[in-house]
């Protein structure tokens, strides 16, 4: 089966299935491997992704997207947090 996925799909599943590969700095979710950064400091209204060391502006997305893309950093936040305690 084919399958073209778009970079925000592969971000959310990488949020949702491998939470470990992230970290929280206080004001962003950054991936360990890659240093992709998501900015949620200021909520969802202002959720933003960017390349850390990369200049210009990351990938843009909708919406739906942007609402999935929140859900996805809720449940890897509430997952960091349960593998701390």
């Amino acid at each position: 089966m084919f399958e073209n996925k778009k970079p925000i799909d592969k971000i959310i599943k990488s949020l949702r299935d491998k939470p470990e590969e992230w970290y929280f700095d206080g004001y962003c979710l950054v991936k360990r491997s890659s240093g992709l950064g998501i900015w949620i400091a200021n909520g969802k209204t202002f959720l933003s992704i960017y390349n850390r060391g990369a200049s210009g502006d990351g990938p843009a997305f909708n919406f739906i997207e942007k609402m999935r893309l929140w859900s996805a950093v809720r449940y890897c936040l509430q997952s960091l947090v349960l593998h701390e305690q």
